[in-house]
């Protein structure tokens, strides 16, 4: 009480009849009084009170905090036989006693601290307060039908359904058929305010001759009652919420199988997906983002899928890009999410496999970071729980495992991610260029007119025919024939991670594309094999994210030393020495088609490649401007494009021109493919 001063302080009740105010302990100490066993309305926060000068029945309507503050009085014993003693000190000085009165609570609460005990009642023995609970309501009809808040429709209904069962029970009923009839009066109010039972219980006890245990017998039942309706509503809840996140696959008509047939069976397929991306998620340019992610989303099906991060800052469209890409994914097979508990996966289940796992934003996941990395790299969620053997109460370890292969896509506006993630999948990057921006500006405004729009209605027909296609998706396995002849580079250790990755993106384009293959089997298992074209798609579109990847170095820093090495020729052409501010790099930037108006941006770039040596920094003082020049050797080449920015590595990945000359030597691989 002590503790909560200031909110019992400022609790007040008003009789609206004749306007007379009391305090918090006037309020609590006659409920606690009149109900021996208190029950409020934890749906509307209500407590009955009547008014000692007009006998007016009046409800304190209680806030959040306190409500709190009502409940810890009534659940801690010693604090409610405190509370009813100053309640019923305050109530014979004056009846009229308000929180102004110049006694101070906190001197009579510690006078009384050490003084007031309230033993607890032996078991079985009937704990019998003091006065009749209910002696303060003049009448049950009176208090049906006192001037409380204007009820629903429902509450009057019931209450006098109650009055009249209990009016029309034989009262010379053996007590076992005449407590069943009670009990299933009281059933029908279990509903009502908590001041509406009070009040039945009243009519109760007059009516039937019930004494305060028998009452308080029913007033249990009807808790009862409430919890397992509770029980009920939470669990009914809880199948709606599984129900509506394991979507059933939809069956397909004939004729819907057949348009998914014919659309993967086309030469032009990944064309064709590509166009279609374009036309309903609007997706200006990003062809390499938007197939990759589509690819992605392919390889759910797989037991090891792709996993992938696409890097941008706010408003580069990376958000937008990935939510379009969503959009072609059946509605059961995917989860989207942008926030979740910590153990939240770890619960999951089944429900995780083989599904297409967006996460909204990766600084908002921090939580769980660590089963996203077990998921991308395993596949599969081990836990270690304790359970309790209810026969001897003891407890017991058990280790729990379940396998749920998924595709996981994060989008995030960092620079970039910790090592242990980005080992685990491709990274892509947003297009954040100024020609990409005036390709977005003009195209927003093409579509302006309506004449330029796509209808709704062939959007909804493009999805609905990509999601049929990935229904009618077989699992198979894929078999890469040349794959001896492939090569990939073994400078680091994660490159044993990324050469899988890139394997796996082979086979995901000849997956999609299996409806063009003819099945073979080997040792009982049917498999497809992977020809020339798939490798060219996986590439085409694998090498730019593969160079991202493997980089020691963003793409973001790359477009700056770009602008850092314009300016050194320009100082070369001048004959002057080549250092440069971030005023010098932010004004050259737009000539090159890059953006740097973000200066704090532009900072982290130059930091990372100075500390990569490819740039060296001079600052005289130590709040002085800071200048940079470039300190590495770098190659253009007829185009005057760099050459040399960046990782070798890709290049030691074998291109489909060697390839196809590989396979033009070996008869074998010449006739399969």
């Amino acid at each position: 009480v002590r503790g909560h001063q200031m909110s019992i302080d400022g609790f007040q009740v008003r009789c609206e009849k004749c306007g007379t105010v009391y305090d918090f302990y006037q309020v609590v100490g006659q409920f606690i009084l009149t109900f021996s066993f208190p029950h409020i309305d934890n749906e509307m926060f209500r407590v009955p009170f009547q008014c000692s000068q007009c006998q007016h029945l009046v409800y304190a309507q209680l806030t959040d905090a306190q409500y709190t503050i009502f409940s810890d009085v009534l659940n801690k014993r010693e604090i409610k036989a405190m509370v009813t003693q100053i309640y019923e000190s305050k109530r014979h000085e004056d009846d009229l006693y308000t929180p102004s009165s110049e006694v101070s609570y906190n001197h009579e609460i510690n006078s009384m601290e050490a003084q007031i005990y309230e033993p607890e009642p032996d078991e079985g023995d009937y704990h019998q307060p003091t006065g009749d609970p209910y002696d303060f309501y003049e009448s049950p009809e009176a208090l049906i039908q006192s001037e409380s808040p204007p009820p629903t429709e429902k509450k009057p209904n019931k209450i006098l359904e109650f009055q009249t069962l209990i009016k029309t029970i034989d009262k010379n009923l053996d007590t076992i058929n005449l407590f069943a009839q009670i009990r299933d009066a009281f059933a029908t109010i279990a509903d009502e305010a908590s001041s509406d039972i009070a009040a039945c219980c009243k009519l109760a006890k007059d009516e039937l001759g019930l004494t305060s245990r028998d009452i308080e017998a029913f007033r249990k039942d009807l808790n009862g009652i409430k919890a397992q309706k509770e029980m009920e509503k939470k669990r009914l809840e809880y199948e709606d919420t599984i129900n509506r996140q394991n979507t059933p696959p939809q069956e397909l008509t004939e004729q819907e199988k057949q348009e998914a047939l014919a659309y993967l069976s086309d030469i032009y397929l990944i064309q064709n997906i590509s166009r279609d991306i374009g036309i309903v998620g609007e997706i200006v340019g990003e062809e390499t983002n938007k197939m990759m992610l589509y690819l992605a989303a392919i390889s759910r099906k797989f037991k090891k899928p792709i996993s992938l991060v696409i890097f941008g800052k706010s408003s580069s469209g990376k958000s937008f890009l990935v939510n379009a890409i969503e959009k072609f994914v059946p509605p059961e097979d995917k989860l989207i999410l942008s926030s979740s508990s910590t153990r939240a996966l770890e619960h999951s289940g089944d429900f995780l496999k083989h599904k297409f796992l967006l996460v909204q934003e990766w600084e908002g996941m921090e939580e769980i970071l660590p089963t996203i990395r077990t998921l991308q790299s395993e596949g599969k969620l081990s836990r270690l729980v304790t359970i309790k053997n209810p026969d001897d109460n003891t407890y017991k370890s058990v280790a729990t495992s379940q396998e749920c292969p998924c595709c996981v896509v994060v989008t995030t506006t960092r620079e970039g991610i910790h090592d242990e993630n980005s080992t685990r999948i491709f990274e892509l990057y947003a297009d954040e260029s100024v020609a990409q921006t005036q390709n977005i500006v003009s195209e927003t405004i093409r579509k302006a007119n309506i004449k330029n729009r796509q209808s709704e209605n062939v959007r909804e027909k493009i999805l609905t025919l990509h999601h049929n296609i990935q229904r009618i998706l077989e699992p198979i396995d894929v078999d890469i024939p040349f794959a001896e002849h492939m090569t990939f580079p073994t400078r680091t250790t994660r490159n044993r991670r990324d050469s899988e990755r890139f394997i796996q993106l082979i086979k995901t384009v000849a997956f999609l594309r299996q409806k063009q293959k003819s099945i073979k089997n080997h040792d009982g298992v049917n498999y497809i094999e992977a020809d020339l074209y798939d490798y060219v798609v996986a590439y085409l579109y694998g090498i730019p994210v593969l160079s991202a990847t493997l980089d020691q170095i963003s793409e973001r820093a790359k477009n700056a030393l770009r602008v850092c090495c314009a300016l050194m020729d320009d100082f070369k052409q001048k004959g002057q020495l080549g250092w440069f501010t971030v005023n010098q790099i932010q004004e050259k930037a737009p000539s090159l088609g890059l953006d740097f108006c973000n200066r704090q941006d532009l900072y982290k770039q130059l930091d990372t490649l100075t500390e990569y040596e490819y740039l060296d920094i001079n600052q005289p003082k130590p709040k002085g401007t800071k200048s940079y020049t470039v300190i590495f050797s770098y190659v253009r080449n007829e185009a005057g494009a760099i050459i040399n920015i960046g990782t070798r590595e890709v290049k030691e990945i074998i291109t489909p021109d060697m390839l196809m000359q590989k396979i033009n030597n070996s008869p074998q691989l010449q006739q399969k493919n």
